[in-house]
C-alpha cells in the first residue's frame, strides 16, 4: 500500500479517473520471479504417443483412463518432487 502522493508521476501505472488522492492509500501490484518445476518430459507426446491416442468424450475420460501409478512421462526427479509435493510449492 502506497500513499497517492508517492504514485504521482509514475509512468508504469495507469492513474484512476481524476488522478491520485495524495492522502489515500493505493494497492500497487509488484512483479516477482517464479520458478516452474517441471515433473514430466517436455516432449512426452512424441516419446509416448500411445498414451495420447484416446477418443473419449470429456465426461467419460477418467472413467476409461485411470491415473497410472508409474507414469512413464514423469521424470525420475519428477517422481521425487511429486511424492514430496515439492511441485506444488509454486502455488503458495
Amino acid at each position: 500500500m502506497m500513499p497517492g502522493r508517492d504514485l504521482v508521476g509514475r509512468s508504469d501505472l495507469i492513474p484512476p479517473p481524476g488522478g491520485y488522492d495524495p492522502d489515500q492509500l493505493y494497492y500497487v501490484p509488484s512483479y516477482f520471479t517464479l520458478a516452474k518445476l517441471r515433473t514430466m518430459y517436455s516432449d512426452a507426446r512424441t516419446r509416448f504417443p500411445e498414451l495420447y491416442a484416446y477418443r473419449f468424450a470429456p465426461g467419460e475420460f477418467h472413467r476409461h483412463y485411470p491415473t497410472m501409478r508409474s507414469d512413464p512421462r514423469v521424470t525420475r526427479a519428477g517422481r521425487i518432487m511429486r511424492k514430496l509435493s515439492i511441485d506444488e510449492l509454486a502455488n503458495l
